[in-house]
């Protein structure tokens, strides 16, 4: 069977979002959208060239990650389900959030766990070699770094996977096997995606922020400006957020149904 074409797919997405964009933008926003304002409004403000500080805030990460998650596994639902209402894509999303959260969770702690053992080892080859100990560190990271980006890459499909599969370890192993003919041109293809998505967001946010927070200041409120900017990044961030999740998710469905892949 032939490779599966990556614009061809984008364009059948591009296509189906058009189709679908009334139910697709709702869901979008009530999900995604929403934790993004909540981790806005949640995070602190901190002073130029500091670190936020840990503290009771980061209770707000739970309903961030549960929301985020639940909109990835819902748009993914509707992306490959022919069909599928909302209600049935939110109920199936329901059932699988616990799996995804668990997984998520525990690939983000393998992947600093991985960091840290890669980084260490190699971090003492180069004290060896005659680097100064931060030196050392940093040389360790660097080079562990595209391993895990790598490994990342490798679970793009896991949502989607989800929604086919019934178990973690089954979609953990759908993702594996969909992403492995195609792993250098997801790679890339990731790589473009998050440099437009910054690129578009930073522009938004400097752009027509600036003139929102001149707006506001002009009406003598100028936290209302902060929260119009924090909701217009929130509504841009989820339109990108759906783009993109409902790309992979079709190219997820297309690459498990083909024994060559994308």
């Amino acid at each position: 069977m032939p490779s599966i074409s990556l614009t061809a797919v984008w364009d059948e997405t591009r296509a189906y979002l058009t189709r679908e964009i009334g139910i697709l933008i709702p869901v979008a926003l009530g999900t995604i959208g929403l934790a993004t304002v909540i981790l806005s409004l949640a995070t602190p403000e901190q002073a130029a060239g500091s670190a936020v500080q840990p503290g009771p805030w980061m209770l707000w990460l739970i309903p961030w990650l549960l929301l985020l998650t639940l909109g990835g596994l819902a748009l993914s639902a509707l992306a490959i389900i022919p069909g599928i209402s909302v209600r049935e894509a939110l109920t199936r999303a329901a059932s699988r959030l616990g799996h995804a959260v668990g997984v998520t969770l525990l690939l983000g702690f393998a992947a600093t766990l991985l960091v840290l053992l890669v980084g260490s080892a190699l971090g003492i080859v180069g004290r060896v070699a005659g680097l100064a100990a931060n030196q050392a560190a940093a040389f360790g990271i660097v080079v562990a770094l595209p391993l895990i980006f790598l490994l990342a890459v490798r679970f793009l499909f896991l949502f989607p996977a989800l929604i086919d599969q019934k178990g973690a370890i089954a979609a953990l192993r759908a993702s594996w096997r969909a992403s492995a003919p195609c792993q250098w041109r997801l790679m890339l293809l990731w790589i473009g995606i998050g440099a437009v998505s910054l690129l578009l967001l930073a522009a938004v946010e400097y752009g027509v922020g600036s003139l929102l927070l001149l707006l506001a200041r002009a009406l003598g409120d100028p936290r209302l400006g902060e929260l119009l900017v924090q909701l217009v990044v929130a509504f841009v961030s989820s339109l990108i957020q759906l783009a993109t999740i409902s790309y992979f998710a079709r190219l997820y469905w297309c690459a498990s149904g083909s024994s060559s892949g994308i």
